[in-house]
């Protein structure tokens, strides 16, 4: 029974390792822009929202791929842009301050969790998406 939940800890993991990752950059990045020296803290309450979201959007994800996207690597692009929308407009919904390149991280990374497309393609779409 205990190995049946290996892949989903596995993939809690993972995805809360990428949006954590990507959240300490981002700080990082801001507070260097800014000039400030001192280091940023981190709202682990807005963090532990976000891995909640990303962990129950993760099959909504797949369904939605499955639904929409033939597994033309040319109409990859449009759907992401779509499921992107969505997957935006629920985070304002549940009041996340998400920013658009934290929902693409959660996107390729539940992307690559369900195995949809190559990642090479998936990488391509995601970069041509706005």
């Amino acid at each position: 029974m205990a190995a049946v939940l290996i892949p989903f800890i596995l993939f809690d993991v993972v995805i809360m390792s990428v949006v954590v990752w990507y959240l300490l950059q981002r700080r990082k990045l801001r507070a260097a822009r800014s000039g400030d020296t001192t280091p940023a803290v981190l709202d682990l309450d807005s963090l532990r929202a976000l891995a909640g979201f990303a962990k129950e959007q993760h099959e909504h994800i797949g369904q939605f791929m499955r639904t929409n996207w033939s597994g033309s690597p040319e109409q990859l692009p449009g759907v992401l842009t779509a499921l992107l929308i969505e997957l935006e407009r629920d985070a304002r919904t549940k009041g996340l301050a998400v920013d658009h390149g934290a929902i693409k991280t959660m996107l390729g990374a539940s992307l690559r969790a369900h195995k949809i497309g190559s990642p090479h393609d998936v990488r391509g779409a995601l970069d041509k998406v706005a």
